[in-house]
């Protein structure tokens, strides 16, 4: 990664990035900086590069939601925002503040409603192997990755779609089932060429931001529901 300017301020920064640049800034520095994060990359396996930085990653995200301007009442899973107790549908617009964990449980939501799901479960937060959303489709099992980003106009997914790929063989052995989709969902509306590129060599599906528009429009999930979904029963391997 090569940044040429300030991004001191820049919540969207990788936590790799924010430790490297903080400590520069921190003796005064002033003019632009160069940081350079080289990640060792399998072909076919999420390396310890790549799950070090998806772990700090969802954790840098935990921290930034945890500071909330809106008002939160206690539930039995912890302290939630009072609007996601509400039967509001959630809008396209809302997608963007929502937090990763209620991306994660609005997708299942959405994807579960959309494809007249027999089934549907979040992975066990902290260890899901490159997997949040399983869904059962009759005799058919689909695996989703899901990543929530405030950069929507060239996002990479790369990394997203290796990861899901890799979980396969990990959910198959778990399920004793074979699993027969991969998708890789993102509220990015613009993704890097590689992005296509990998999910077609893996053959994983990709669903992004306007494809999220676009079944939004058939299918109409609430803030109560995202929640219920965060508070159910979850698949732990």
């Amino acid at each position: 990664v090569q940044i040429g300017h300030d991004h001191r301020n820049d919540r969207s920064r990788s936590p790799e990035y924010a430790q490297a640049t903080d400590r520069v800034y921190r003796i005064g520095q002033q003019k632009g900086v160069y940081v350079y994060i080289p990640t060792l990359r399998h072909p076919e396996l999420m390396s310890f590069d790549e799950n070090l930085h998806q772990l700090l990653s969802k954790k840098s995200l935990l921290r930034d939601a945890v500071v909330t301007p809106e008002q939160v009442v206690p539930s039995p899973e912890g302290f939630v925002s009072r609007r996601f107790l509400d039967d509001k549908n959630i809008t396209q617009e809302e997608i963007q503040n929502l937090g990763w964990q209620e991306f994660e449980a609005f997708v299942a939501e959405l994807l579960s409603l959309s494809w007249q799901a027999t089934g549907c479960m979040l992975t066990a937060a902290g260890s899901d192997h490159g997997a949040d959303v399983v869904i059962e489709l009759g005799s058919d099992i689909a695996l989703i990755q899901c990543k929530h980003t405030s950069n929507t106009n060239n996002y990479s997914g790369y990394s997203a779609v290796k990861e899901v790929y890799s979980a396969k063989k990990m959910y198959e052995k778990a399920l004793s089932k074979p699993i027969n989709r991969l998708v890789f969902v993102t509220n990015a509306t613009r993704l890097a060429r590689e992005t296509r590129e990998v999910a077609k060599e893996y053959d994983v599906e990709v669903i992004d931001g306007r494809s999220l528009a676009s079944l939004m429009r058939e299918a109409e999930i609430s803030f109560s529901k995202v929640n219920s979904r965060l508070s159910a029963k979850r698949i732990k391997i």
